[in-house]
């Protein structure tokens, strides 16, 4: 694959990632068409590109020799020529992304761990919520100063989720569940699963109202972020297994 202008070789071993993209077709701002988001990847030189809704949820191929501040920062310049806007993005290996969701706190299926299976209960969608950071300028130190920041947020709220713990659901039930006050928000913080920290929120009254929102995480860490509900975290995770994703890196 040849990149048209971000310098990929034409020769390369493929990678398919998952990227995100914060604040685009929300509330009239930033519109572009699916069609338009594809043309834009392929101007940065990406192959295989596929899209899941209109939020900005894209998988797609390039070269494993590329880190993922360079994507970062070619999808970032690209988006800017289409919107011309400043558009954070968040970019992830398939093997990180589908660890988002190994380490979720989130539980159902009778118990069963999820992998890219879709929620049974649709009304946990409006309680089951990730959200991302989109640090990856930050260095490792910065980045784990930004979750103190995120989790004494947190503990002052009383909405800390125990480690190791799974939040019950109406289809599941847990060891853990009974010290589980599910009445308020909860939020758990992990710093290492991927290269930006990921922030798992239990939105008790939906995301709105919730302690944790978008509005409120980027308030308390000071950067952007953009949440997926836990449903398309996991059709994500679909989609690259029906891409028939290659994880070189």
């Amino acid at each position: 694959m040849k990149r048209k202008r971000a310098g990929i070789t034409a020769d390369f071993i493929k990678a398919t990632y998952v990227s995100l993209l914060r604040g685009v077709n929300v509330g009239g701002g930033n519109r572009i068409t699916k069609d338009q988001l594809r043309s834009a990847y392929q101007d940065a030189g990406f192959a295989n590109i596929r899209t899941y809704l209109q939020s900005g949820n894209i998988v797609f191929d390039a070269s494993s020799e590329l880190n993922k501040v360079d994507i970062v920062t070619s999808i970032g310049q690209v988006l800017g020529r289409y919107l011309h806007n400043d558009i954070k993005v968040v970019v992830f290996t398939t093997k990180e992304w589908k660890a988002v969701l190994d380490h979720s706190p989130f539980e159902m299926n009778n118990g069963k761990p999820v992998s890219s299976k879709r929620l049974v209960d649709k009304k946990l969608v409006q309680t089951n919520y990730i959200s991302f950071l989109c640090s990856s300028d930050k260095t490792a130190v910065q980045q784990s100063e930004i979750c103190s920041l995120m989790t004494a947020y947190t503990s002052s709220n009383g909405g800390t989720i125990p480690v190791d713990s799974k939040l019950p659901t109406s289809t599941s039930t847990s060891s853990d569940s009974s010290s589980i006050d599910l009445v308020s928000d909860k939020c758990a913080v992990n710093n290492t699963i991927a290269y930006v920290p990921v922030l798992y929120i239990y939105a008790a009254n939906g995301c709105i109202p919730c302690v944790y929102n978008n509005s409120q995480v980027e308030k308390v860490c000071g950067i952007s972020a953009t949440t997926r509900n836990f449903d398309t975290v996991c059709a994500i995770m679909s989609l690259c297994e029906e891409h028939g994703s290659s994880d070189q890196v």
